[in-house]
């Protein structure tokens, strides 16, 4: 599987992490969740995106406790199925839940696959085997959940319909250390000529996806659209 090509991709990104500057090498040296903290309590009380199908602005405060409690109820639900660098397919529309699932997943130290509702059925099938994740996370806009050659997918949660568990967590979130080199997630070409594609994306890639947007379009926390602009695997 293409897991095994992750050491080579470590190796190279070691050996040009040196060309770049220093305050950007430490970035990225670092990985996402120091700067996602940080900016987070620093603009706590921020709305961060306008609102996707009509949904409430969320602030900084309101996604953290979200997704926060997303992930309480996972570990809950799953116990060490969502452990290091396992892979969880979402399989929802864009949407303030799957904003919050995206980062309750990164939080878990696990790695996220977007998983497009419009692929064809083949297509989605493929995609999870090769991937061998036992995870799907879904929403109501998500149909037809039978993926009859998916043996190993064991456990499909639709999140919108534990929204009300979910709200009522009142535990604290264990912070999981999160290196670099940890696998983020996993983006799939669309396999129009062929078979999809899998590339693994650590968490240093995620870093540097932020500063690039920001040093090529200046982009901010002033920013509300951030979150429906950018392209981590939300199509």
């Amino acid at each position: 599987m293409f897991r095994e090509n992750k050491e080579h991709l470590q190796e190279k990104l070691f050996t040009s992490i040196y060309l770049m500057d220093k305050k950007v090498r430490k970035r990225l040296m670092n990985g996402w969740a120091p700067l996602y903290y940080e900016h987070v309590f620093s603009n706590i009380d921020e709305t961060i995106f306008s609102p996707l199908y009509n949904e409430k602005k969320l602030t900084y405060r309101e996604l953290d406790m979200l997704s926060d409690k997303i992930s309480i109820f996972l570990e809950k639900e799953l116990g060490n199925k969502v452990g290091k660098e396992a892979i969880v397919a979402v399989y929802m529309n864009k949407s303030n839940l799957y904003v919050a699932t995206t980062l309750a997943i990164l939080k878990l130290q696990c790695a996220f696959l977007p998983l497009d509702i419009k692929l064809p059925l083949k297509r989605k099938e493929h995609i999870i085997n090769d991937c061998e994740t036992e995870i799907l996370l879904t929403d109501n806009s998500a149909t037809n959940l039978n993926f009859g050659s998916c043996t190993r997918l064991r456990n499909k949660i639709n999140l919108q319909e534990q929204l009300d568990k979910i709200e009522y967590e009142t535990g604290k979130l264990k912070k999981r250390k999160i290196s670099p080199e940890n696998l983020a997630y996993v983006i799939y070409t669309s396999g129009s000529t062929g078979m999809p594609k899998g590339t693994l994306i650590e968490h240093k890639g995620l870093v540097n996806l932020k500063e690039l947007w920001q040093k090529k379009f200046g982009v901010s926390s002033k920013d509300s659209n951030n979150l429906g602009i950018y392209s981590i695997g939300v199509t």
